[in-house]
């Protein structure tokens, strides 16, 4: 089934939108990390952290409304709202079209900020606003209220193959025909929390700990025949294998491997020639939403390709219309697989 990627809302330590995604990737905007510093047994470790700016949120919702909503919602309503514009959906398109959103860990900053309430005062005292916030589907019910979307709405936690999985059920619904289109997308947030524990787990490993990160991507997916124009990339196929049955990847493909969020998964053997985007955007369980959005936007610019294919090591002539994108968990692996609309694209 032929589904095309319509339109990209990316956010993250580079910015938002599909331009600040684009600089990011070709060296053009260059932006340093954050750094935290976390405290264990009154010794001092030091985490780098990309954070995320949701500032330009107000161009599509106003102050107003956004008085009660958490960052991790915020987020994820600036990306649903820049893919969005992008695609160029109409209200009566919004209206059929349904939402899957898709993090590793959910609003935990708001979660721990309840929790905390909820011991310091008690299950009367403890605020309303923050166990509202906390739960996980409360980010896609802001998406579906601002935006006036009426298709189904279903929130996925599967930690580093959230989004994978996402986009797996994301495209049984237009398959199925349950929806004409589909806004799905994977964020994530940082929290001390996590950087404590991501500090922790490399400090048993005696290792420096990766550059974390926050932020997400969204895409609208939908069949050619209801697109009135070529979208960035199709969307040709979403595995999820065993990690310890690795499939053969073709040698002229180009592969974005992700990188375990947050130190959750376990590394795959990298083969030199794949493509990390873990320096450019951080360390995160959503941010394979982001190697997706990397991965269209190279389809799209053949120059941005070349670039791309210039990262890499040990392999020559590489297919230009199609990219791999693998993101490792704990024992699974996602796969997504994208092909270029024109055929034509050849490398120089």
């Amino acid at each position: 089934m032929d589904i095309q990627v319509r339109g990209i809302g990316p956010l993250g330590g580079f910015g938002a939108g599909i331009c600040q995604l684009e600089r990011r990737i070709d060296g053009r905007c260059d932006i340093t990390p954050e750094m935290l510093t976390i405290e264990k047994n009154k010794q001092l470790m030091t985490l780098a952290c990309f954070k995320a700016d949701t500032s330009r949120l107000i161009e599509f919702i106003s102050p107003k409304k956004l008085r009660r909503i958490d960052h991790l919602s915020r987020m994820a309503l600036l990306g649903a709202g820049l893919a969005i514009a992008d695609a160029k959906l109409s209200p009566k398109e919004l209206e059929e079209t349904g939402i899957i959103l898709a993090t590793g860990y959910g609003a935990l900053e708001t979660g721990f900020s309840f929790l905390s309430s909820f011991l310091d005062k008690g299950d009367q005292l403890s605020k309303p606003t923050l166990f509202s916030n906390s739960v996980h589907n409360a980010a896609a019910a802001y998406i579906s209220i601002s935006f006036g979307i009426k298709g189904p709405s279903l929130s996925v936690s599967q930690f580093d193959l959230s989004f994978s999985s996402a986009l797996l059920t994301a495209m049984l619904w237009i398959e199925e025909g349950r929806t004409k289109s589909v806004l799905v997308g994977g964020v994530d947030e940082y929290c001390d929390v996590l950087g404590y524990a991501a500090a922790n787990l490399y400090a048993a490993k005696n290792t420096q700990p990766p550059t974390l990160g926050e932020g997400g991507c969204f895409f609208v997916l939908s069949k050619s025949s209801v697109c009135n124009e070529t979208g960035y990339a199709q969307l040709a196929k979403v595995d999820i294998f065993d990690q310890n049955k690795t499939p053969f990847f073709a040698k002229n493909r180009l592969v974005i491997m992700g990188r375990p969020g947050y130190g959750a998964g376990n590394d795959m053997a990298l083969d030199p020639s794949y493509i990390c985007q873990d320096t450019l955007y951080g360390t995160f369980p959503s941010a394979a939403a982001l190697d997706m959005g990397t991965a269209c936007l190279g389809l799209k610019k053949k120059t941005l390709f070349n670039k791309m294919t210039q990262q890499s090591c040990g392999k020559q002539n590489f297919d230009p219309n199609t990219i791999l994108c693998i993101t490792p968990g704990n024992s699974l692996s996602g796969k997504i697989t994208l092909k270029s609309n024109k055929n034509e694209l050849q490398l120089p």
